[in-house]
């Protein structure tokens, strides 16, 4: 069975991933803003999630 943990970091990586995919498309998304797309959304946000949510328990 997986866990909520898994489930939302899983979740936001595809997210990130998608961002990227959709980003690459547009000539002003330079690397750097893919990197940081990837890095906030794929890393930070669903960190931050999962850290407010096991407080609840």
């Amino acid at each position: 069975m997986v866990s909520r943990e898994n489930k939302i970091i899983l979740g936001f990586g595809v997210l990130a991933l998608l961002l990227v995919a959709v980003g690459t498309q547009f000539a002003w998304w330079n690397t750097w803003l893919l990197l940081a797309v990837v890095i906030v959304v794929g890393v930070l946000f669903p960190l931050a999630i999962v850290d407010g949510l096991d407080g609840d328990d």
